[in-house]
């Protein structure tokens, strides 16, 4: 792939969308998000688009097809987009990282927010099923699903790290650093 790829990853609520739009909006990006193909296929399935359905279709499309089928096929995806840079939003899993990592020009950024930040933004923007509900020993607890516990050992392998418990522009001027430092400017 003869394109800047940048991977996404963060812990819910972080603000890994966010960081995607942003980079969308500045610099021209392309996005694709992890959760987009389990999303479709839960409305194909007629499924409740909740964290249950998402973690459950993620584990078993990984038992049949591989630890990196959902980046195998976001590859595909970005390989045929008309961008020259692609944002990754949502890895998750150690597995992904060795083919990301042999691409050349390939940078993982984690976006890093506190709990109680996290929590809050969840529950504002209730992408999912029962998250504005939740209370945050609850959503502390969700932390456990197989699809969470994994986000630690990628974010240490993160090549930047995007604190974001504050404002958006405060995101935007870390991110408008890891941008310049990779010598990509606004479009």
């Amino acid at each position: 792939m003869n394109k800047i790829l940048i991977g996404l990853v963060g812990r819910k609520g972080a603000g890994k969308g966010t960081a995607a739009k942003m980079l969308a909006a500045q610099y021209g990006a392309t996005l694709f998000r992890f959760s987009d193909p389990l999303r479709t296929l839960l409305t194909i399935l007629h499924l409740p688009i909740d964290r249950e359905h998402l973690v459950a279709l993620s584990e078993a499309l990984r038992t049949a097809f591989g630890e990196d089928i959902l980046l195998r096929a976001l590859l595909a995806d970005a390989e045929k987009a008309d961008a020259s840079l692609i944002v990754l939003d949502g890895i998750r899993r150690i597995e992904e990282l060795p083919l990301l990592e042999s691409m050349e020009h390939f940078s993982l950024i984690s976006i890093e927010a506190t709990l109680e930040t996290r929590h809050a933004r969840s529950a504002n923007r209730g992408e999912n099923t029962g998250e504005q509900q939740m209370s945050l020993e609850t959503f502390e607890k969700t932390e456990n699903a197989s699809t969470e516990t994994t986000i630690p050992a990628v974010e240490a392998r993160a090549t930047f790290h995007a604190e974001n418990n504050g404002t958006p522009d405060a995101l935007r001027d870390a991110l408008a650093a890891i941008m310049a430092t990779l010598g990509k400017t606004t479009s």
